[in-house]
């Protein structure tokens, strides 16, 4: 017999079961990887009504932060946008508590942003350890956190600045990562050329890994909801202000969007490696599939398209990604817990620390190199989104959910479960 909190009946609540299931709560810590599966388990508990969930993850940032806001392992002088990651989730636990720890915390952070050091063109370095240099993964780190802050707690002048800022950054960066040839985006850009992995021309990585694109759409996504929805709990009245802010998003949105499909797997899933499907060693990687599929869903879903098969397509692409991997990389133990396999453990460039290997940003580091492992929640994060985007789509009338037309994996699978 199945443990009762896994007799759940739709995918998100047996994912959020799982992941609370696999991990002791004095085993999470201030890391960007914690604090992505805690806001998303947070987001599942609010959406689908298990309170219980949120309060699980309440006691775990309770732990963490202290009372004046500073947290163990986070120093401001490391200039880590990774370090950051965690704080997101804290506008919400601020709302729902009104702790002052939590709002000291916040604070702290955007004082980091405002003293973290800047390429020549303006962009964040990504670490104080790797000087001019931007990374996909970066804005996925501080983005919403820096758009929260400026809508929730700035002044009108100070608040316009830091959105055109941020605007700037994701321009800044597509710019200069974007590969004409593919449509897709490197990894990273060295805006010296001084890394030994960079291009001594254009200062871009040497590939195109999946998680790093698939971190920097789920920002895109989640930045323009701000902006233009209203789900950061700001007043509705700011959005008017930032609609051509929003526009410049959109657009870089909708290209990726566009170009997404084309190098999906017919399995629905995209490559370690996005463009060299066809090497040895490269495989399809279940976090970076996770990414594409709820940034898609989310796009079809907030966007307005200038046609109906925009969001045709995006819903498509999606729900095929989204399938595809319940089907060949979710598996289900007797117990009821559910897995994730064949996630990516990590990737980088350079060294992360001085006594650490190189990290060449060659096509043999991504695929050799990082282990290869199960239920990182780099993966069950993302997976998580994915299924309540698509179990939101499964609310709506039939003709919004199908298009007009009923797969298989709709009739198996209409009250949203995986049986």
């Amino acid at each position: 017999m199945q443990p009762a909190h896994f007799r759940y009946k739709t995918v998100s609540e047996q994912l959020a079961a799982s992941m609370i299931h696999g991990r002791t709560e004095d085993g999470i810590k201030w890391t960007y990887v914690d604090g992505l599966g805690l806001e998303c388990i947070y987001q599942a508990g609010k959406i689908t009504g298990h309170d219980q969930w949120k309060d699980w993850v309440i006691r775990q940032f309770d732990r963490l932060v202290h009372e004046d806001g500073t947290i163990d392992g986070y120093g401001t002088d490391a200039y880590s946008l990774d370090m950051s990651a965690p704080g997101k989730a804290l506008f919400a636990i601020y709302a729902e508590t009104g702790d002052g720890k939590f709002r000291a915390a916040l604070d702290m952070f955007y004082r980091q942003l405002e003293l973290q050091p800047r390429t020549r063109s303006g962009g964040y370095w990504h670490k104080g350890r790797y000087p001019d240099q931007m990374w996909l993964d970066g804005l996925y780190m501080y983005a919403r956190l820096k758009v929260r802050y400026a809508l929730e707690f700035l002044p009108s002048a100070r608040r316009t600045e830091e959105i055109e800022d941020l605007v700037h950054q994701f321009s800044l960066l597509y710019r200069h990562v974007y590969d004409p040839d593919t449509g897709l985006l490197f990894h990273a850009w060295d805006e010296s050329t001084r890394m030994p992995w960079a291009d001594k021309d254009t200062g871009q990585s040497p590939c195109i890994w999946g998680r790093a694109m698939g971190w920097y759409c789920m920002a895109l996504v989640d930045v323009i909801e701000c902006l233009g929805i209203g789900d950061c709990d700001a007043s509705p009245s700011l959005f008017s202000e930032y609609r051509e802010h929003r526009q410049l998003l959109t657009d870089i949105a909708r290209a990726l969007a566009d170009t997404l499909p084309r190098w999906q797997d017919p399995s629905g899933l995209w490559w370690q490696i996005m463009n060299q499907a066809d090497r040895p060693c490269n495989y399809l990687e279940s976090s970076c599939s996770s990414m594409f599929a709820y940034f898609l869903l989310k796009m079809a879903r907030i966007i307005p398209g200038p046609d109906e098969a925009s969001r045709i397509r995006y819903t498509d692409a999606g729900r095929a990604a989204y399938y595809g991997l319940l089907r060949d990389k979710v598996i289900r133990d007797q117990d009821g817990t559910l897995h994730l396999e064949s996630i990516c453990r990590g990737a980088g460039l350079g060294k992360a620390e001085d006594h650490l290997p190189y990290r060449d940003g060659t096509f043999l580091y991504y695929c050799t190199k990082e282990p290869i492992v199960r239920d990182n929640w780099q993966g069950m994060g993302p997976l998580l989104l994915a299924s309540l985007e698509t179990e939101w789509l499964r609310s709506q009338p039939e003709h919004v959910r199908t298009n007009g037309q009923r797969s298989d994996h709709d009739r198996r699978t209409d009250d949203g479960s995986m049986d």
